[in-house]
């Protein structure tokens, strides 16, 4: 069904996708530009309209959004002829490659330009005024700039890790033939981390196919002796299956993929590359992870990066005013006044008329906040909960010294917005985190103990002896952790592993979190000070396992971290399961002089990644 001022066209076909893949090829075959609004399709749907009726109608009658537009492009001052002649190309639109010497001349520059050392960053300064592939690059095609590039950090780690795999792959020794860069909206994954990408490749002579699902072009792209060559197609449903893929494609090439809301006409299962996708956390990316296991072939390493940080703003600011692109000469004091709304998202601090209008957003969703969300606003939905990225951010978890993290928690994503909604987020987080799975829970519960803090506690415990009974409350102080070993794998081999590494901890700036196996423990700051995340009012001590955390001559200390609806009532219990009468007796005569229990109360605003003090 096609909106047509008022009026619905019908369309001949069998089923939804067959009727959309249908218009989609009459469009590129006679050169039409219409709106699909939607294609009802409850089983055979017969119409008197033909193609060549539908080819009359275009472009006659008013108010109708069918109509005949071969794209003509205004450019200030000259008209991109290899563009113009492409796009309205004969018969053979979209269905062959053809040179391109904007983008040859963009890529060459790309390869070519060496990197600059920035204050925290590297810099690639283009100087001329140069085209720019790629619809979301915030520079228009059609319109020359210079180009300033950013090397982030974290872009540089996610590189170098993709790479890694990228070989693997190439030589026949890894099974992960994909690389996802995640993170906030606006943090420059398309502008600068794709491209990047596509430049370290470019100086290996590397084959790069890019592919600009909002542009609907597949750039494929080779290096000749020194010389970047480049040729262009309009994608299709059939450019994957055509023979001009099928020879650029192998698995030493990279398909490196710019989505929008969605990933046009990728089929990952055809694709023999090596496929780098960038993508914020939302639907997008949950349409992704979706494609790849519905494959059987694809495997991918997802990485997480922050927002652009403090001491990368100098570089941003000299970037951006090279590039021509603020409303006027952006500052460092600029981007500092605005990021105290705004946080570290790129896109809305670095100009003026933006950031006005992220405001009104921002506004707005505050304002509404306990209310229903509007569809029209940018969300960001990482597993279980969908929310507004104008107020919530993620952030990765950040391992031995890295920039990049394999898995992330929510935070606001301000101080102004977490003073503005903390109150009336309580209750609310509250039963969000009742609702979390058990993995979900320790995920943001690890991440208040990597930051460390101050913590209401108590001892606990339903066989703790008189003298140790007490309802009195004590501060249970955690210093930060410098650094943070995971283990992932449910294996004995990584249990013993990670037994031995907590028994070798010397201090407590490093954080070893157990594999999902480990029986009594989550995790450990130091062989006394344990950690176990407990979502209800009761947990069980298994008897049976307590080798595992005991430690001759010392007394070690388990945190049992839970929310405050059960921290007044919360008591450890001891599971006799497999135990002999005469151990359980021992037991319970002497565990008092080598274990103690604490129950660490978390408030809810604690789930999104912020202590809340004591005594403020």
């Amino acid at each position: 069904m096609m909106s047509a001022g008022g009026s619905n066209v019908t369309i001949k076909g069998r089923t939804k996708k067959a009727v959309e893949q249908w218009l989609e090829d009459l469009k590129e075959r006679k050169g039409l530009d219409f709106k699909v609004e939607a294609v009802a399709c409850g089983g055979e749907i017969l119409a008197a309209m033909t193609e060549g009726d539908l080819e009359e109608l275009a472009g006659t009658k008013a108010g109708i959004i069918i109509f005949n537009a071969k794209e003509k492009l205004k450019k200030k001052g000259e008209k991109r002829k290899s563009e113009t002649d492409y796009q309205e190309g004969s018969e053979t639109k979209g269905k062959r490659f053809k040179i391109d010497a904007d983008a040859e001349e963009f890529f060459q520059k790309l390869r070519d330009t060496t990197f600059a050392e920035g204050t925290a960053m590297r810099l690639v300064r283009i100087t001329k005024n140069i085209f720019v592939p790629g619809h979301r690059a915030s520079w228009i095609r059609g319109s020359k700039h210079p180009v300033t590039l950013f090397y982030r950090k974290a872009f540089s780690e996610a590189v170098h890790k993709f790479r890694e795999c990228y070989r693997g792959y190439r030589e026949g020794k890894s099974v992960i033939d994909c690389g996802i860069l995640s993170g906030q909206c606006g943090i420059a994954k398309s502008v600068a981390f794709l491209l990047m990408y596509i430049k370290v490749a470019l100086e290996q002579n590397e084959k790069v196919a890019f592919y600009s699902v909002p542009e609907g072009i597949l750039y494929c792209i080779h290096v000749e002796n020194g010389a970047v060559k480049c040729s262009i197609s309009s994608v299709t449903p059939s450019t994957f299956y055509s023979e001009e893929w099928k020879s650029f494609d192998s698995t030493s090439t990279h398909l490196v993929v710019d989505p929008n809301n969605g990933f046009g006409h990728l089929n990952v299962d055809i694709i023999k590359a090596f496929v780098v996708v960038a993508s914020s956390p939302n639907r997008e990316l949950k349409q992704f992870e979706t494609l790849l296991k519905g494959g059987v072939r694809r495997r991918d390493l997802t990485l997480f990066a922050d927002v652009i940080q403090e001491d990368e703003f100098n570089d941003v600011t000299a970037g951006i005013n090279e590039s021509g692109l603020a409303d006027g000469n952006c500052t460092v004091e600029d981007l500092k006044s605005r990021s105290e709304r705004a946080g570290g998202m790129l896109r809305h601090i670095v100009d003026e008329s933006k950031f006005k209008k992220f405001l009104d957003s921002q506004d707005h969703m505050l304002r509404k906040f306990q209310g229903r969300i509007g569809e029209n606003v940018e969300m960001i939905q990482p597993r279980d909960v969908a929310l507004p990225s104008s107020v919530f951010c993620i952030r990765p978890i950040l391992e031995d010294g890295s920039h990049t993290g394999s898995d992330f928690v929510l935070d606001f994503l301000s101080p102004y917005v977490e003073s503005k909604v903390v109150g009336a987020l309580a209750e609310e987080q509250s039963k969000q985190s009742e609702s979390m799975s058990g993995l979900e829970a320790e995920r943001r519960w690890f991440h208040l103990i990597k930051d460390g803090g101050d913590f209401e506690g108590r001892l606990v415990g339903s066989h703790l002896p008189t003298k140790t009974k007490s309802s009195k409350s004590i501060t249970v102080s955690l210093s930060p952790h410098k650094r943070v070993i995971h283990h992932r794998e449910s294996t004995e081999k990584k249990k013993k592993l990670c037994l031995k590494e907590i028994r070798e901890l010397k201090n407590s700036d490093m954080l070893v979190i157990c594999p999902p196996n480990y029986t009594n423990i989550d995790g450990a700051s130091s062989a006394e000070v344990l950690h176990q995340m407990a979502k209800g009012k009761n947990h069980d001590f298994k008897v049976k396992y307590k080798d595992e955390v005991l430690v001759d001559h010392k007394v070690v200390t388990i945190y049992y971290y839970t929310l405050e609806k059960h921290y007044h009532k919360f008591r450890v219990n001891f599971d006799y399961k497999d135990v002999s009468i005469r151990d359980r007796k021992a037991w319970q005569e002497n565990w008092h002089e080598h274990l103690r229990f604490v129950v660490v109360k978390l408030d809810p605003v604690s789930f999104w990644g912020k202590l809340k003090k004591l005594g403020k």
